[in-house]
């Protein structure tokens, strides 16, 4: 394994690493805030490096350099010629300017700003305990497939979890303490969209218990996609409600920009 933490990262997105490494890799994202924090700015980068706007910068500039370059050749020699390579270079070197500098202040503010979100996210996340260790759903408890969800959860064996409650949720749709651990194996595999519509499942079915906590986890995962507008709404809610967080939610909603 690769003791560089950029260099570690790099390998993970591009999936160089072996299965030991990646779960190596996963287990340490799941416990080291510092570490999820990095990984989130690289992947960040990583992504807007990738983006269209970047192959069609590459694009604009080999078609400029092309037409100047042509145009270059039909100049007479000497002097004259010089300087219009000379200006040639100049020009694309213009062009880098206006192109890069509107793009690197758009990828400032979008990694400073998810960089904010995730500190917001992971101070205030604390995934929630089994079901064994609460008071209500002991009548569930003997579900053959609803059990080994949970084995797999208290495990940290999140992506076998997903697949139990999955299972579950599709052939008992009402079941709404394994719709929301579902949504919480969710949020621990980093799949935050699919998490949020779990946490919306829950609120939609209106259990007293699980809904409150599903507003809760649900404010925290559109923070940590960014949308924060959506998520000050879901607080401003619970608030209203005096619900199980109504003092957390206070907190947050004064701390998002």
């Amino acid at each position: 394994m690769n003791t560089n933490i950029n260099t570690w990262i790099e390998d993970y997105l591009r999936g160089n690493l072996s299965e030991a490494e990646r779960k190596l890799f996963e287990d340490k994202l799941k416990t080291d805030t510092d570490f999820a924090e990095e990984f989130e700015l690289n992947k960040r980068i990583e992504n807007a490096i990738a983006n269209d706007e970047i192959d069609n910068f590459r694009e604009t500039l080999k078609n400029i350099h092309k037409k100047l370059y042509n145009e270059s050749e039909t100049e007479i020699s000497g002097t004259k010629k010089l300087f219009n390579t000379a200006l040639k270079y100049w020009k694309i070197a213009a062009v880098v300017l206006i192109i890069l500098i509107p793009l690197t202040v758009v990828m400032y503010i979008m990694i400073h700003d998810s960089s904010s979100n995730s500190n917001l996210f992971y101070q205030n996340y604390e995934r929630y305990p089994a079901i064994s260790e609460n008071r209500s759903i002991n009548k569930i408890i003997n579900d053959s497939i609803f059990s080994e969800g949970l084995k797999c959860y208290k495990n940290g064996d999140f992506t076998n979890a997903v697949g139990y409650f999955k299972n579950v949720v599709e052939n008992e749709d009402n079941n709404v303490a394994a719709q929301f651990f579902l949504g919480i194996s969710y949020i621990e595999i980093t799949n935050y969209n699919r998490a949020i519509n779990s946490f919306e499942d829950v609120i939609e079915k209106d259990d007293t218990l699980y809904s409150q906590q599903s507003e809760w986890y649900l404010a925290l995962c559109l923070i940590k996609i960014g949308k924060t507008n959506d998520a000050k709404s879901v607080l401003q809610r619970i608030i209203d409600n005096e619900g199980y967080y109504f003092s957390k939610a206070g907190k947050l909603l004064n701390e998002i920009d």
